[in-house]
């Protein structure tokens, strides 16, 4: 997700990294089907997809919307 890596995680992470410190944060960038069976395969615990396919096995959160 090329805007979110751009715009977004520069703001994101630091805080985040304030508060949870011990936290190990490594970005891998991933195209979306690639994201999804990592994430059920145990492989990655978070994913920023732009166009999600909806998996019944993955949780989901919308973030942010272009509305």
């Amino acid at each position: 997700m090329p805007s979110a890596e751009v715009n977004l995680l520069p703001k994101v992470l630091p805080m985040f990294r304030l508060r949870q410190p011990d936290t190990l944060i490594e970005l891998v960038s991933l195209i979306t089907t690639q994201q999804e069976e990592k994430i059920r395969r145990g492989e990655l615990d978070v994913g920023l997809m732009r166009h999600p396919v909806y998996s019944p096995e993955i949780d989901y959160l919308e973030l942010l919307t272009n509305h």
